[in-house]
């Protein structure tokens, strides 16, 4: 949302223009489920998808908001809070459970501040969890060599990019798949509660 549009909350979105994704994205698909949850009455009805890219006429003030799907920090999004002082607004908790459990493979994810120029709040939003995975074939020695190296350069990789920030080990659930057995070794001897369930 535009900083300058006082909305700070999906509810507030009612009367106001603002770009929902294209029609038939995941994107579109999402902010519709949130907004059903949000807004039962349907008083907020996002404005149609322009041939103007979403970010330009936000740019021009033709729209108070729109979503977007994008690993962060977004390139464009970026630039455009360069130009354009922003916010993102998070999900609220209810919406975003409700959201995770109709649709199998999402998970919460927290944007953290300073992500985007002039954005000084952690935003809480849905993700698509990634992870590495390996057949059984690979040997546990190998697969706890792996998975023990990553973590050993984790802080330096949060440090150069707030994505690596986001991987916890927290987020071991959302993968919906076993946990190999060599990495298994190693979240248990770290006392990794979450890879217990795995």
């Amino acid at each position: 949302m535009r900083a300058d549009s006082g909305i700070g909350t999906l509810a507030a979105l009612a009367g106001r223009r603002f770009i929902a994704g294209k029609p038939g994205s995941f994107t579109a698909e999402q902010t519709a489920a949130a907004l059903a949850l949000e807004d039962p009455g349907r008083t907020i009805r996002p404005a149609a998808a322009t041939d103007e890219p979403a970010q330009k006429a936000f740019a021009q003030n033709k729209v108070a908001g729109f979503a977007e799907a994008a690993p962060f920090p977004a390139p464009d999004i970026r630039a455009l809070a360069k130009k354009v002082p922003l916010r993102l607004l998070s999900l609220p908790r209810g919406t975003l459970a409700k959201l995770i459990e109709r649709t199998d493979g999402l998970s919460a994810m927290v944007i953290p501040r300073a992500t985007y120029p002039g954005v000084g709040a952690d935003t809480v939003t849905l993700a698509l969890p990634l992870g590495v995975y390996a057949t059984t074939a690979m040997p546990a020695a190998e697969a706890y060599r792996i998975t023990k190296a990553f973590w050993l350069e984790w802080p330096a990789l949060a440090a150069r990019d707030p994505r690596w920030a986001a991987v916890t080990p927290e987020a071991l659930s959302a993968l919906g798949a076993k946990l190999h057995p060599g990495a298994r070794r190693y979240y248990a001897e770290r006392g990794v509660s979450a890879a217990e369930k795995q």
